[in-house]
Parts: C-alpha cells; structure tokens; sequence
C-alpha cells in the first residue's frame, strides 16, 4: 500500500505577528520548541483571523469564534493548549480575546482577534509537515462529499485578472461618493468599500482563491462565489471579458424536481427495498438519496416520501400543477401574471425565498406573495410547512442546496469536463461563468442533460457584462445607499466588524493617488 504524501498545510493568520518577541517574551530558546509552538499559534490564528471574506459567518457572534478545547487537547495537548492562549493574551501587547465563558454543555469558548490585530490585513504561513498530518487525520470528511478537484484545477489552468477597466471604475464611484459624504465616519466607510474592493484584485493575482467545499451542503465556493457581484463584471481571461450561464428559478426548478420525483415512486415501498430500480429516468433523484450515506439526508428523506404520500388525491393534483409550470420560461414572471394582486416580478422573486425558508408563521401569514403561491399551490406550501414543522428552515435550505450540487456539479459539469476538459468553467452555485465563443455550448449543454435527467425543462440565460455607465451607476446607488445613514460615531461602530483599516488606508492611498 503506497504512503500518503502529506503536502503541507498553508495557512491565513493576521499580519503583524511577531513570532521572534513572543518567543523572547516567553523565554523558548530551543529551537525545536520554537518550531512546534509557532504551528500551534499558526493554527490557533487561523482560526481567529478576520477578513472581509468571512467576517459576516460572526457578526451574531459579536466576531468571536467559537474554538473547542476538546479539538485544541488533541491537537496541542491540554499543556499547550493553555501556553499558546497565555502567550497570545499577554497583556501588554493582548493579539486575542475571549468572550469570558464556556458555551453551555460544552468544552468551546469564543475567541477574536483584539482590535490591534483585527485589520483585515492578513498573511500566509505553512505548517509543519508533522503537524499538517496531524491536523489532516482529525479533520472530519463527509464520506458523501464529492470530490471537485476538476473545479479546483480551474484557477489553476486558465488564469484569471480584471480588466484595465476596474481601475477606472474605482475611481469614478471613489470620487463620485465622496463628493456626496458629510462627516468622516461616511469618508472612512468609502475608503473601507473602495480598498475592500482592491483587495479583491490583490487575492485574486496572489492565488488566494479562497477555495471550500462544505461538508453541510456539499457546495463549492471560491473568490468568485463571495466577491461582490459587481465585481465580476470586470473578470476576463487571457483579455476577454467572462459572460454568466445562469440556470433561471434555480430553487423553485429543484423544488419542482423533487416533487415530481416523490411523485413518481411509493414512498413505503422504497423505504423498504432500497432503489426504485424501476425508474426509466437516466437520473433517478430517489437512487442518490437513498443510497448516499449523509446525515442531514438520512434524516431528511424518509420523511419526505412518507409525508408525501399521505397527501390526498386533490393535494397531490396540485403537486402536479406545480411541478408542470412552465419553468423554460421566466417562471417568476409567470407566477407574477397568474396572481390575482398584480404583484411584481422581483417581489416573487424575492418572496419565493421565504416561501421556501421561512418557517415564522407570522412572516408567512401576512406575506402577499406567500398568500398568491398558497392559492395557486396550496399543497405544495402544505408540504413545505410539514418540512419546516419537522426540521426547520435551515435543514431544508442544506437540503436543496445539497440536490442542486450534486445534479449540477457532481453530475452535469463534471461530465461537461470529461468532454471538454478545454473549456473553462468556475462556478457560482447555479451559475457558470465561461469565456464568450463556448458560453452557448455550456448552455446547450446544461438544459439537455437537466431535461434528459428531470423531464422538466429548465430556463437557462447568457449574461454579458453591463456597461460601464450602467454597472457605475448602480454601484454607487447601493454604496452611498448605507454610507448616508452614518452620521455619528455610535452608528460607525456598529459597523465594527466590517470596518478594516487596512482597507480604509489602502482606499485612502488609491484615490489620493487617482486624485494626484
């Protein structure tokens, strides 16, 4: 049985640490020590470390992030563990903080950088090899997880940059809002926006692709999923500009998928003799979830097929209705032309979310839109709030998450690149983003296979980047928006933990430039 190559594990701290003070402060003079201490205050920092990328997964949480001791113990030992928080608490010159308390019934507390550290200006370090192995052996997999190493391999194989047009932009919506700002608290915030938006560009050249597959919902996401989408508009490749596959009603078309595939089996008997065998799909949605070893799946699905088929023949008629909608067209467009209220397009759009993920009754019971889709649907909002009674909002939400990557990842695109392994394709969630001459051949593509494997046809669209003027425009519109209502310090510090100086300084040094 040949070895396992361990590659070393690199990891993002926060700038400014210096290791050598630490070390002095604390007397660890050999060396060997020095080199296993710096892994656990490595690891230990990237697990803290804030950036403009993640800090919105803490803001419930105040930015602290919860660290479990229990983890910690096994990695650094219990010893260790205690003398990297010690060195890192070290009042006169603190880089961490706690939150003061144990979680109830548990060994985790939280932790965050203090506000010295917390700049948002951040750095790369790699681990020791012994340690990398250490932490690659603890690290839990879901065994179901696809593996998505061809999307991975993208960012390596076609390099991707923003255009010279990015710049402009900057400058234009940079001079443009601070020409409107009253106070320092909005100046700073523009800076933070602009720098923030820079350093989007910086990761990208530097090959911080920001790269993670979840193990909750099996998604893949990357610097293209979290940048703003604005931004995208500037991506090109080898100097052209990328254009958006996009697949249209991507959560009410997966909704309708697995209705009409609960439809087509009997819940009972599949429960007992595994796979529907039977099935003459070429994708047999019930197979995968059947035979996939997942948690949130495994308790998920068999409530489903029971629950569905208790429905009654009318309920299940309206199941149907749902499931036949004309999803190729504008299927938002369409539910707005058959309500009896004249709602809006965006307002379906918008609505259809919580339709699907909401589970406040109050918030549901006085949504007009909500109230438009029971009358058309009434057994499929029945069925949803069965599933919401059960589990809640947010395993069902990682439910549909976890059909949508797997039919359109795990299955459609991954068979795309075994065709076409030429082609680029980054992905975001329900979308791809390609270069222009092949955006036709990944949608030919995409609607063929979903069609062939759900016998329901979806809608798919090409979008081309906006103009200049337009993508300008709007940007500054939904900027300033925000900024405009911060008028004292109070509001500014509310908005702490988005607030980066390293960002705000680096937007200070790009516009004072652009204005030299």
């Amino acid at each position: 049985m040949s070895k396992v190559v361990v590659v070393p594990e690199v990891v993002v701290i926060p700038a400014g640490i210096d290791m050598d003070s630490i070390f002095k402060k604390n007397n660890i003079k050999q060396e060997r020590s020095k080199s296993r201490l710096r892994d656990y205050i490595y690891y230990f920092l990237s697990r803290v470390v804030t950036h403009q990328f993640n800090y919105e997964l803490y803001l419930k949480y105040d930015g602290f992030r919860p660290i479990s001791s229990q983890k910690l113990n096994v990695l650094f030992a219990s010893r260790n563990r205690e003398r990297v928080i010690k060195m890192l608490s070290d009042p006169e010159d603190p880089i961490i903080e706690d939150n003061g308390s144990y979680q109830v019934g548990s060994f985790t507390k939280g932790y965050r950088l203090t506000k010295k550290y917390r700049t948002g200006q951040i750095e790369f370090r790699t681990l020791g090899k012994e340690f990398s192995e250490k932490l690659i052996h603890l690290e839990i997999v879901d065994p179901s997880r696809p593996d998505y190493d061809f999307l991975k391999l993208q960012f390596h194989h076609h390099k991707l940059d923003l255009s010279e047009d990015f710049e402009n932009y900057l400058n234009e919506m940079g001079k443009s809002l601070l020409r409107e700002a009253k106070n320092e608290f909005q100046i700073n915030l523009i800076f933070n926006k602009i720098g923030g938006l820079i350093r989007n560009q910086e990761y990208l050249k530097s090959g911080f692709f920001q790269i993670k597959h979840s193990n909750s919902n099996h998604r893949f996401t990357s610097i293209i999923t979290m940048m703003p989408k604005e931004l995208r508009n500037f991506l090109q490749l080898g100097g052209s500009s990328l254009v958006e596959v996009d697949l249209g009603s991507c959560q009410p078309y997966l909704l309708a998928v697995l209705l009409k595939q609960l439809d087509g089996i009997e819940g009972s008997e599949i429960l007992r003799n595994g796979s529907n065998t039977s099935s003459k799909l070429k994708f047999s949605l019930n197979d995968y979830l059947i035979d996939i070893d997942n948690e949130l799946i495994n308790k998920v699905y068999p409530f489903m097929l029971p629950a569905f088929s208790s429905l009654s023949p009318s309920h299940k008629e309206s199941v149907r209705d749902f499931y036949s909608a004309p999803f190729h067209e504008d299927f938002y467009q369409w539910m707005a032309d058959q309500s009896e209220n004249r709602i809006k397009r965006n307002e379906v759009k918008e609505s259809f979310m919580y339709f699907l993920f909401d589970d406040n009754p109050n918030h549901r019971n006085h949504n007009e839109v909500i109230k438009e889709i029971e009358r058309l649907f009434p057994s499929v909002n029945f069925f949803i709030n069965l599933l919401h009674n059960e589990f809640g909002k947010s395993d069902f939400a990682r439910f549909l998450q976890m059909i949508e990557s797997h039919l359109l990842i795990n299955l459609i695109l991954r068979e795309f690149h075994d065709h076409y392994p030429h082609i680029p394709i980054f992905t975001i969630h329900d979308a791809v983003l390609t270069n222009e001459g092949n955006a036709s051949a990944v949608q030919e593509f995409l609607v063929r296979r979903l069609t062939e494997m759900t016998n329901i046809p979806p809608r798919s669209k090409i979008s081309h980047p906006s103009p200049m003027g337009t993508i300008l425009q709007e940007s500054i519109s939904k900027t300033w928006r925000p900024i405009s209502r911060v008028r004292t310090e109070a509001q500014y510090q509310k908005l702490e933990h988005s607030i980066f100086s390293s960002n705000i300084e680096r937007g200070r040094r790009f516009l004072s430039k652009e204005v030299d």
